[in-house]
């Protein structure tokens, strides 16, 4: 059965939404719409707005990349660069794949990141993404600073990454222009290997939210961001839930109760308990109390915590009400985790 996409709540295909009560027709008419691509189609048409980007990297990288291999052919051992072709090129294929299957992950993740509060709230995807950009930079500069200065770890490429050179002197005996020179070829295996990957990753990104911004206008937004819609599911399903609750409990009460008395037919066969107990609760059930919701506020992942008051059942007749404060907390979905009695001060 379908998900809501409001609640992720499970519905009937054409009915409303029983637990919030969305009509979720414009979001089954968006599914139908991509059904009818291919996934390939989709994936281009999920990558139009950037496409030219991913063009220009997907078709630069292994130019790019094989013209390194023959500039520096005689530098680096041509597995090596055979493997970070790969690398570089297969990740960015991956990046866009990844965006294009996690996009209504990323839809939900920049939305929530309105209402976090706290330690729970993102850097944002935008920010992330170029983040990743900005250090892929920054590590290639630095492997370029610690190939210069760091003997072991130029001695470690010599062994695994670069072709032995017979009478080379050793990096630190040669000046600083010459160190340069011969880092070169690193360097830029390093920034294939890292910088178009990350470029293609925050491209990947942009896509995901344009494609958001595409579905918010056709399909309503998330509970968490309706506080009136999210309150009143956290409400029903809260009293529902302590409802059932004190009902199990009073018809374990009855069933003791009757176990001890037995009572007989006519004709002296015993009635079960379990019976006798389960007709008695159907007759004696009262009414239950209703909720008197006193607080609301929203937590710091952007789930709610209510508090409500509930009239206790009197022991007898003429005592003064007793009212229980009850706690409610629940996800950013609707989906309750917590129901406690507060304890009095």
């Amino acid at each position: 059965m379908p998900e809501c996409i409001v609640c992720k709540g499970i519905y009937e295909s054409g009915r409303k939404c029983e637990r919030c009560g969305t009509d979720n027709k414009a979001w089954e008419d968006w599914k139908d719409e991509e059904k009818t691509l291919h996934t390939p189609w989709a994936q281009l048409g999920f990558a139009a707005p950037y496409l030219w980007q991913l063009l220009l990297i997907g078709v630069g990288a292994p130019i790019f990349g094989l013209g390194m291999f023959l500039l520096f052919r005689s530098g680096i051992k041509w597995y090596v660069s055979l493997v970070v072709i790969v690398f570089s090129c297969g990740g960015c294929i991956f990046a866009v794949q990844n965006a294009h299957a996690h996009r209504f992950a990323l839809r939900e993740s920049e939305l929530l990141n309105r209402v976090k509060q706290g330690r729970k709230t993102g850097i944002g995807l935008t920010r992330q993404s170029s983040l990743t950009v900005i250090i892929a930079i920054v590590t290639t500069v630095l492997s370029s600073l610690c190939l210069i200065e760091v003997p072991v770890f130029w001695a470690l490429m010599e062994r695994w990454v670069l072709l032995p050179q017979a009478g080379a002197p050793a990096i630190e005996e040669i000046p600083i222009q010459e160190k340069i020179t011969r880092i070169l070829p690193l360097t830029s295996l390093i920034g294939y290997a890292l910088i178009p990957v990350t470029v293609v990753y925050f491209s990947s990104i942009m896509l995901a939210q344009n494609y958001a911004r595409q579905l918010n206008k056709k399909v309503p937004l998330p509970i968490f961001l309706q506080e009136d819609l999210l309150a009143t599911v956290v409400k029903k399903k809260a009293a529902e839930v302590v409802g059932r609750s004190a009902t199990a409990d009073r018809e374990k009460v009855q069933e003791a109760s009757d176990q001890k008395s037995k009572p007989e037919h006519t004709d002296g066969t015993i009635i079960p308990p379990r019976l006798l107990g389960a007709n008695k609760a159907k007759e004696q059930e009262p009414k239950p109390k209703p909720w008197v919701w006193d607080e609301m506020e929203r937590m710091d992942d952007g789930g709610i915590r209510l508090k409500a008051l509930v009239e206790e059942d009197s022991k007898k007749e003429g005592e003064q009400p007793i009212y229980i404060t009850y706690v409610v907390e629940a996800d950013p979905w609707g989906r309750i985790t917590k129901v406690e009695r507060e304890k009095p001060d």
